[in-house]
């Protein structure tokens, strides 16, 4: 006897569905010891998620008392120059300097300074070398570092052996 298309395909489908149910049955089990476990390691990240939710309690407390008075609020570094950018990057974020791109990087990214643009803040650097306020090594702006006093200044016309020699009648 041979089956027709029909009876193939209904035998087929109920040997995968005795196939199914029985696999469920094996499944249901190990669904509710993974509910289980899940649950159990709920438990047990609770309190650290209580102790996270108090250190962003605290830190937001923190934030509130540093932006009163009389700590006040952060500067206002809308108001700044580039060339004051420039400086306050340098002095404060780029202690061993930086080139044009990290500058812009730091102004856009995290002081929200999109207004300023490469073809504007070059000028402004090489004013400040001129000034004498930053160096440039070829690849990186630096703060410059403070010249050191004329020979002429009297801190610097000091007698070493006379001063020493004086110390040394004091002390006899």
């Amino acid at each position: 006897m041979t089956e027709t298309v029909r009876e193939i395909l209904e035998r087929l489908e109920k040997e995968l569905s005795t196939k199914v149910a029985a696999l469920r049955r094996e499944l249901t089990p190990l669904d509710k010891e993974l509910a289980d476990i899940r649950r159990a390691k709920e438990a047990l990240d609770a309190p650290r998620r209580a102790q996270t939710a108090e250190l962003f309690k605290s830190a937001a407390a923190v934030m509130a008392v540093i932006s009163s008075p009389p700590f006040g609020k952060p500067p206002d570094l809308s108001k700044l120059t580039m060339k004051q950018l420039a400086t306050k990057a340098l002095s404060e974020h780029f202690r061993n300097g930086a080139t044009a791109n990290e500058l812009l990087e730091l102004f856009h990214k995290v002081w929200g300074r999109n207004d300023v643009l490469r073809e504007s803040l070059s000028p402004q650097l090489s004013r400040l070398n001129k000034e004498g306020k930053l160096n440039y090594d070829g690849k990186r702006w630096h703060l410059a570092l403070p010249s050191p006093p004329p020979p002429e200044d009297p801190r610097y016309n000091v007698d070493l052996t006379a001063e020493f020699e004086k110390d040394q009648a004091t002390e006899d």
